[in-house]
């Protein structure tokens, strides 16, 4: 029993590192502290459900649709709220409550067309079996968010942007702008 709540913990805990790899990647680029990662991962599950349920489509088919359509949704908030307000030189509290208020109109977006009831994916899409060893039971979504990819590379050009653009483009010879605008789709 205590084996199982460690696992299921563990998993949790890697649900709960990406959000917070996600606002660390987000504040160290963008200088923006952004509290509407939540609302745009919701939007990117009910994407990957809406999609796989209308078209039949596979897993892999809806996940990908989702991180595009959640990469638009990040490129739509910062160009309509955090782009003017990165033009103002407006102070970090301005665009936290700002993506706030986001949060809070996509949660109520969501709410108003799905309703307040959970939605699952289509039957047989996710594996209900679970791997059993010694008493503990693994399933494929306790699975799914333990990180399996390092790439030093671009963890060290995002690292190096963060603490100096400018320095770190010149030798990439990157666009500080559009390599802003490829953070932002780390919300999923």
């Amino acid at each position: 029993m205590l084996e199982q709540q460690l696992v299921n913990a563990l998993s949790l805990g890697c649900v709960y590192a990406l959000f917070a790899l996600g606002f660390t990647l987000i504040f160290g680029v963008l200088g923006v502290i952004n509290l509407s990662h939540g609302a745009v991962f919701m939007v990117g599950a009910y994407a990957a459900v809406e999609v796989m349920a209308r078209f039949a489509l596979p897993l892999w088919a809806g996940m990908l649709f989702a991180f595009v359509f959640c990469g638009a949704l990040g490129l739509l908030i910062d160009f309509l709220v955090l782009k003017p307000l990165r033009a103002r030189n407006a102070p970090h509290l301005i665009p936290m409550i700002a993506t706030i208020g986001v949060a809070i109109i996509i949660n109520n977006g969501i709410q108003g067309i799905f309703g307040a009831q959970n939605i699952r994916f289509p039957q047989g899409v996710i594996s209900d079996q679970s791997l059993s060893l010694g008493g503990i039971h693994l399933t494929a979504l306790e699975l799914l968010p333990v990180p399996v990819h390092d790439d030093r590379r671009l963890l060290d050009a995002v690292r190096a942007h963060a603490v100096a653009p400018d320095v770190a483009a010149a030798p990439r010879d990157l666009d500080v702008v559009s390599f802003r605008q490829l953070s932002v789709p780390q919300h999923v």
